[in-house]
């Protein structure tokens, strides 16, 4: 992996600090293939290298905050993207559920009202 290249996009880090490193870590990119480094550096809650604790500890300021790991394993931020029944149908096709007495309820409330909605709604 080319250093200056993460979660695909280039960041210059010339003349900038990170606002926290994980140092010390087995730190997985997610990617294919699942690349592993040591030392990872965020700056503005985005994750801009991961590389060797050597390479990362030019990016420490007096403002970093340290996060020593030792070996514990680092994975990128994951988004919780579930979501709930009743507030997609109510953000999406814009359905009152208030009457529905049950799940069954809300889907046959949902199936209803997405048959009458248009992309244009």
């Amino acid at each position: 992996m080319n250093n200056d290249y993460v979660c695909g996009y280039r960041q210059s880090l010339h003349n900038c600090t990170a606002d926290t490193v994980f140092l010390d870590g087995d730190a997985h990119t997610l990617g294919r293939p699942d690349e592993r480094y040591e030392a990872t550096a965020i700056w503005e809650r985005q994750i801009v290298w991961c590389s060797s604790i050597h390479d990362i500890v030019f990016l420490i300021g007096t403002d970093t905050t340290i996060i020593h790991l030792d070996r514990q394993v680092l994975l990128p931020g994951l988004i919780d993207r579930h979501t709930h029944l009743e507030i997609v149908v109510r953000c999406l096709a814009h359905t009152d559920l208030a009457n529905a007495q049950s799940a069954d309820g809300c889907l046959q409330y949902s199936r209803d009202r997405t048959a009458e909605v248009t992309f244009d709604e």
